[in-house]
């Protein structure tokens, strides 16, 4: 009787370790790929155990020597199927190939049959360039403590223009200025933004109604491009030939 359990227990127990894994994998971007670019895939297996497979098994490893594993999103029991499990992961295509055969996926001790499920492989040639390596030359603690005072020199030249540069930006007259004068004279990015700051005191001297909703206009219109990141590239021309337009309307005491 014991005989007849214990082989009905290896019967059992040569059952249950016959059933191999299997798994498909399909393109989640469409069945057209390209060497070289990253995609998401689907990869289902069936049946297997979510827990015997982790992120760290996957990222930065080869995958059935076609792919290398740049990402793995997701590793999850399938809610149709509690013997499947689907892992979600981007995969860059690493070469060439047909991918109508089933190939093998070693996973430790084990090897699984993967289908690859209606996906192309498109050869793009990659434009490889020669790269030339400079020798780092050898520099002495004396040449370095020179290179350290040069840049020390040139980082105050620098502030030295800059503090320069906003200093003539902030010369304007304060309090006594003829606009229309200096609305004539104007040439440059700095000037329209001076005058855009002075548009309270220029609106409030002007007494024509409609001069005055003329300047607003200019004053909106400006104030859309001047904080934008296309501004140190924006065409001013226009703008100061408007600004210019209106300027010979304004009384000369203004």
């Amino acid at each position: 009787m014991k005989i007849k359990l214990l082989l009905l227990l290896y019967i059992l127990t040569v059952t249950i370790f016959a059933v191999d894994s299997r798994g498909l994998l399909e393109s989640l971007e469409g069945s057209n790929i390209n060497v070289g670019e990253a995609y998401r895939f689907r990869l289902t297996l069936v049946p297997f155990e979510s827990k015997l497979l982790d992120e760290k098994a996957l990222v930065g490893k080869r995958f059935l020597d076609l792919f290398y594993v740049a990402n793995v999103e997701s590793i999850e029991i399938s809610p149709n199927n509690y013997d499947a499990t689907i892992v979600v992961l981007d995969m860059i295509l690493t070469k060439n190939a047909k991918m109508n055969d089933v190939y093998i996926w070693q996973l430790g001790d084990r090897n699984i049959p993967i289908e690859i499920s209606k996906i192309t492989a498109n050869n793009v040639e990659l434009n490889i360039k020669e790269f030339v390596l400079f020798p780092t030359p050898n520099i002495s603690f004396d040449q370095k403590e020179k290179f350290v005072w040069l840049g020390i020199i040139i980082l105050i030249i620098l502030l030295v223009l800059f503090f320069r540069k906003l200093k003539n930006r902030k010369k304007r007259p304060k309090i006594e200025m003829n606009y229309k004068e200096f609305i004539k004279e104007m040439s440059s990015r700095e000037d329209l933004e001076y005058l855009y700051s002075e548009r309270k005191k220029i609106l409030s001297k002007i007494e024509d109604e409609s001069l005055k909703r003329s300047f607003e206009a200019l004053f909106n219109k400006y104030s859309h491009v001047q904080y934008s990141r296309s501004w140190p590239d924006y065409d001013i021309v226009p703008i100061l030939k408007e600004a210019k337009d209106f300027g010979r309307e304004l009384n000369d005491g203004i």
